[in-house]
């Protein structure tokens, strides 16, 4: 018994020091554990027409180092978890067949790399990659003038980088549906009507850029301004006022266009011409007399864009 008594207060501190210890070992774990800080990387990979694109293989990285891969699933989607706190880049690395950076249709750097990504308490980014996929879409080419009138009849033709092209003619809307074209990078041009064209103007109009991958519908328009210009008429009387309501004529080699008077101040003008060769002239009217040298009729008058003429005519009662 004595014996017992003596050792019991040995065990007691024995046993009170391999309990310090081992909260010190638990704390130890916790240190070592718990100051770093974990949360998530999202990321979605969808086509163009915003369509999920799974089996996209994906790298997280910090720096120089690789942090974890993964695979989007049947959704577009892959989540990078339990990343700790730091600077982050995430990288498609590698595309299932058929697929693209939109940056191979348009020349455009190719945009598969997310970097200066923040993870942190506050921050837990998501990522988006939009790819392109290989096949036909739709381009609607539209022709009109620059008010907006859509101008029908136009033969527009629609081009790739490699020379292959196809044709059509504008319909009532002043439209042309391609159908059917194949996954590339495309322009639409019409050639310029003579209606239209200047010395100055070119002789082709061409379209934007039209990317076309799987299902793409693309719409362009494609403006021509007209080449128009103005030529006017002014009727004088023996006082050098205007003369109102005295019968003008607007023609050309073959038709009369146009048969009107002037207005009250005895001018009338005829707008928005076509450019081209017009003739004009006065018309007889009871009471008046024509006084000029020069005749009734003013032939080869050269309408040019933006042009305004004017002929003066003096009569007298």
């Amino acid at each position: 018994m004595r014996i017992w008594r003596a050792l019991t207060p040995a065990l007691t501190r024995v046993r009170i020091a391999a309990v310090l210890v081992l909260l010190v070992i638990v704390a130890c774990d916790r240190w070592v554990t718990s100051p770093a800080r974990y949360h998530s990387v999202s990321v979605k990979v969808v086509s163009a027409r915003g369509a999920p694109v799974p089996n996209v293989r994906l790298l997280l990285y910090t720096g120089p180092r690789p942090m974890g891969y993964g695979k989007t699933d049947a959704s577009g989607s892959y989540v990078f978890a339990d990343v700790p706190d730091g600077e982050y880049g995430v990288w498609a690395d590698s595309l299932p067949a058929g697929y693209h950076s939109p940056g191979v249709l348009t020349g455009a750097p190719l945009d598969m790399i997310k970097d200066g990504l923040t993870v942190s308490p506050t921050s837990s980014p998501v990522v988006s990659f939009t790819l392109v996929h290989e096949g036909p879409g739709t381009v609607v080419v539209r022709v009109a003038k620059s008010d907006g009138v859509a101008l029908t009849g136009i033969p527009v033709t629609l081009n790739d980088n490699f020379s292959h092209y196809r044709g059509g003619q504008t319909d009532s809307t002043g439209k042309y549906v391609f159908t059917d074209v194949p996954y590339g990078l495309y322009f639409a041009s019409v050639a310029n009507p003579d209606r239209f064209e200047t010395p100055t103007s070119p002789t082709r109009l061409y379209s934007r850029p039209i990317p076309i991958d799987s299902g793409a519908r693309d719409s362009v328009t494609i403006q021509i301004t007209p080449c128009t210009g103005s030529v006017a008429i002014r009727v004088l009387g023996g006082n050098g006022s205007g003369v109102p309501a005295f019968p003008v004529r607007l023609y050309t080699a073959t038709s009369i266009l146009l048969e009107t008077a002037t207005d009250a101040s005895g001018t009338y003008t005829f707008t928005n011409l076509q450019c081209g060769e017009y003739g004009v002239a006065i018309r007889p009217k009871a009471g008046y007399t024509y006084v000029d040298v020069v005749g009734l009729a003013y032939n080869s008058v050269i309408i040019t864009r933006g042009s305004t003429t004017t002929f003066t005519y003096r009569v007298t009662p």
